[in-house]
C-alpha cells in the first residue's frame, strides 16, 4: 500500500473512530452529522501535504468535520423538537377531543402526533382534563412510538396548559 493510500486509510479509520461514539440505537441527526462530517473532513484534509503532514492534516480535517457536522445535526434535532413542542401545545390548547398533526423533518423523518383529551373538569380550583399523547416517528423502515398519559391543568398566570400528573 503506497504512503498516500495508507495515510488516507489511517485518517478515515481515525474519523470513524471519533464519530463512532454515537449511540447504537436510532441515530440522531447530530450522530449522523458527526460521522459524515468526520469522514468528509478526513478526506479533504488528507488530500493536502505529504507524509506525516498529510496524516496530521487528515486528522485535523476529521476533527473539524466532526465538530461542524455535530453542530449542523444538533440544529436539525432542535428544529424537530421545537416542532414537536409547538404541536403538543396546539394539541393541548384545542377544545376538540382529538388533535392530529404530521410533518416531515429536515432529515426525512416522518412525525405524527395524536392527542386525545377528555372534557375539562374542576380540580383544586383549576380547570383540568385528562390526556393521552402518542408520538410516532418513522425513520426509513424503523418506527418508534412514545405514549404519554396524564392530567393537564390550565395555568391562568401563564395562559397555558401544563402537565400536572403523568401515569
Amino acid at each position: 500500500m503506497n504512503g498516500k493510500l495508507r495515510a488516507t486509510a489511517l485518517v478515515l479509520a481515525t474519523a470513524l473512530g471519533i464519530s463512532g461514539c454515537a449511540n447504537t440505537g436510532n441515530p440522531s441527526n447530530e450522530d449522523i452529522g458527526k460521522l459524515t462530517g468526520g469522514v468528509i473532513g478526513a478526506l479533504i484534509g488528507s488530500s493536502f501535504g505529504g507524509g506525516n503532514g498529510q496524516l496530521l492534516l487528515g486528522v485535523a480535517g476529521a476533527t473539524i468535520g466532526y465538530l461542524v457536522g455535530e453542530k449542523i445535526g444538533k440544529q436539525m434535532d432542535d428544529n424537530d423538537q421545537d416542532h414537536l413542542r409547538a404541536a403538543t401545545e396546539r394539541g393541548f390548547e384545542t377544545s376538540n377531543s382529538l388533535y392530529r398533526e404530521h410533518w416531515t423533518g429536515r432529515n426525512g423523518n416522518k412525525w405524527l402526533i395524536v392527542i386525545t383529551t377528555e372534557n375539562p373538569h374542576a380540580r383544586n380550583r383549576q380547570t383540568c382534563k385528562r390526556f393521552h399523547q402518542r408520538t410516532t416517528v418513522v425513520t426509513g423502515t424503523r418506527t418508534e412510538t412514545h405514549d404519554q398519559r396524564g392530567t393537564l391543568c390550565y395555568d391562568e398566570h401563564r395562559h397555558g396548559w401544563f402537565v400536572a400528573t403523568e401515569y
